[in-house]
């Protein structure tokens, strides 16, 4: 899985901001050499600030994707699963970001 650091030259292009209430969608294209697509970012106003809640790629929404994952693995055990999964996800990934700091 690429890193986050691994990328650098893109350009993002606003290109549409749309806001109701407390609620927003900024539209977004990003553009790497000959591919471009698009990043629409989902915004709650909480305290007077602006909050991402939900980051769609190429139309794919992130919070969609986990609410999918999670009901599967509620379908086949329950919240105490769940929660060992996410916990054990979490302890893996902060594994990796500590070996990586380390090299």
């Amino acid at each position: 899985m690429p890193k986050l650091e691994d990328y650098s030259g893109q350009k993002v292009t606003y290109k549409k901001q749309m806001v109701r209430g407390d609620k927003a969608m900024v539209l977004t294209e990003v553009v790497d050499k000959d591919k471009t697509f698009s990043v629409n970012y989902r915004l709650i106003k909480i305290g007077g600030q602006w909050m991402v809640y939900d980051i769609i790629a190429e139309g794919i929404s992130l919070v969609k994707n986990y609410r999918s994952q999670f009901a599967e693995i509620l379908h086949d055990g329950n919240v105490d699963t769940l929660i060992a999964k996410l916990n054990e996800k979490a302890e893996h990934l902060q594994t990796a970001q500590t070996t990586e700091t380390q090299k």
